[in-house]
């Protein structure tokens, strides 16, 4: 759906914050039109998670954004 959807629109699309493992995240950008990977590391699985989904996105072009809507803790660990 999401490749169809991004053919539509000049605005990159920006998704998966409640995404959870490294599979999850490997379904979205492998089927195309994703901007922007937007990775929640409190609901991804942790940093090592996070990492990983970083070098995956990296890997196929796609920009990372972290997300911090989870407090304190979360954005440090974004930062």
């Amino acid at each position: 759906m999401i490749p169809v959807l991004a053919r539509s629109l000049e605005t990159p699309i920006c998704t998966g914050e409640r995404l959870a493992g490294v599979d999850a995240f490997t379904r979205l950008i492998e089927a195309g039109g994703l901007g922007y990977c937007h990775v929640d590391v409190a609901w991804c699985g942790g940093v090592s998670t996070a990492v990983d989904v970083a070098r995956l996105a990296h890997a196929h072009g796609v920009r990372l954004a972290l997300h911090d809507f989870s407090g304190p803790v979360a954005l440090a660990t974004s930062l």
